[in-house]
């Protein structure tokens, strides 16, 4: 039977001991770096024993006993809430209230960059009508890019992140169904001459009680993807915990 070679076996320590940082809320950046800087500095002072001719065995005890193990860091690291992100320490404003401010604001500066464009056009003297390839492009897909692809771009997007930063809580469920809900209740529009007297384009937000039931299912259709990818990347963190806990 094969058996793990000593440097198989740190790796394996050191990727615990990353795991057990990030999941008590060290940003992963801060978190490798910290065990980083303690490899090297424990190389370090082993190879300062080795050069005065102790034998590795020792070196490693020596070194183990000025700097302390892996284990103790982790500890000690994980005891001060000082260290967590700012998302550990406030996860309802990260990973609920700043996402929906994001996709507001990715809304309205989509419908600035939709009205420049216009202005452009308007701007080089060209008609604007259902003829005209931008003003047709914004008839066409702008509607579907902003109630449909931009609620599920965000939600996703904040699936990702918490899934990236391995977060536990049940707020980035609550961000993804709250972006989703917020684009559902947008609405977008274009008119186009000759078919009205002016061309316009409208946008807004609100909710109707005689047609409510067709946000809610724009609601749901947008959420259900992110809500599955998200807990489809959970699930073996779920597992992972438990191994760390056990």
């Amino acid at each position: 039977m094969p058996r793990c070679s000593i440097p198989d076996m740190r790796e394996e320590k050191s990727h615990r001991s990353l795991d057990r940082l990030i999941y008590a809320g060290i940003a992963p950046r801060r978190a490798r770096r910290i065990l980083r800087e303690f490899s090297d500095h424990h190389a370090d002072l082993v190879a300062e024993q080795l050069a005065q001719g102790v034998d590795r065995a020792e070196a490693e005890a020596a070194a183990g006993k000025r700097l302390g193990t892996e284990e103790q860091l982790v500890a000690d690291v994980i005891d001060r809430p000082g260290l967590r992100c700012w998302s550990r320490r406030r996860p309802g404003v990260a990973f609920a209230v700043a996402p929906v401010l994001l996709f507001a604001l990715s809304f309205g500066a989509s419908l600035l960059m939709f009205i420049a464009l216009v202005q452009w056009r308007k701007f080089l003297g060209a008609p604007l009508t259902g003829a005209a390839g931008t003003v047709r492009w914004i008839s066409e897909y702008g509607a579907a890019y902003l109630l449909w692809g931009l609620p599920l771009a965000g939600a996703s997007t904040l699936a990702a992140a918490a899934a990236h930063s391995r977060e536990t809580s049940i707020w980035p469920g609550v961000g993804i169904v709250l972006i989703c809900v917020v684009g559902a209740l947008t609405n977008f529009s274009v008119d186009l001459a000759p078919l009205v007297q002016a061309s316009s384009m409208t946008a807004g937000i609100g909710i109707s009680t005689d047609h409510i039931s067709a946000p809610l299912l724009r609601a749901a259709a947008t959420a259900a993807p992110a809500l599955l990818a998200y807990a489809w990347a959970r699930h073996p963190q779920r597992r992972e915990i438990d191994t760390l806990s056990s």
